[in-house]
């Protein structure tokens, strides 16, 4: 706590009375017109720590924000003040409600062009989920190559650049990854 008539600093054990002090000028002054000189005022509180700490938002990449899990992972974590969202997908008819959120940061764009985005947002994030996958059954049977390089190879640059920059990965998914059910009881009928 500050006095500053006569300049007086007041800490935990004590309390210490400035009879003169020097300005980063080089100029002598008695304390009173020191706390005046340096802007002090009655009072105020010093300290080498801050008050309140403020917590920084955790920062989340979602790749494929517009797929399923994508758009509902945003919806619930936007309910949540602690989180800021960074998104790229192909499409953004399933997010569009929360395109004017200003957590909400999204770019329209294709995985595989939008490498150097990519990789700077996964330096900047906290935890990144690459959810990128081609999600139209039909698609694999028609171009399997082209479904192997986005789910498999393009993911896989993202992994090495979360290991690059030691991030947080989370790989969710749907029960699509279990395949069709071979146990004869749990057919349809």
């Amino acid at each position: 706590m500050l006095s500053i008539a006569p300049l007086i600093v007041a800490c935990q054990d004590g309390a210490l009375e400035i009879v003169t002090g020097q300005t980063e000028r080089g100029v002598y002054m008695q304390g009173a017109q020191l706390a005046q000189a340096l802007g002090l005022v009655s009072g105020a509180v010093i300290s080498s720590k801050p008050v309140v700490a403020i917590k920084r938002r955790t920062r989340v990449l979602i790749l494929g924000v517009n797929g399923f899990i994508g758009n509902h992972l945003t919806e619930r974590l936007l309910q949540d003040d602690n989180y800021e969202i960074y998104g790229l997908d192909i499409g953004s008819d399933a997010i569009s409600r929360f395109l004017d959120c200003p957590r909400f940061h999204f770019v329209e764009g294709d995985i595989s062009i939008h490498s150097e985005w990519i990789e700077y947002h996964i330096k900047k994030c906290d935890v990144v989920l690459p959810l990128v996958a081609i999600a139209t059954p039909i698609e694999y049977t028609r171009n399997p190559l082209r479904v192997f390089e986005l789910d498999f190879e393009e993911n896989l640059k993202i992994i090495r650049d979360c290991v690059k920059y030691n991030k947080r990965i989370i790989f969710p998914s749907t029960s699509e990854v279990y395949g069709m059910c071979t146990d004869k009881k749990f057919r349809r009928r």
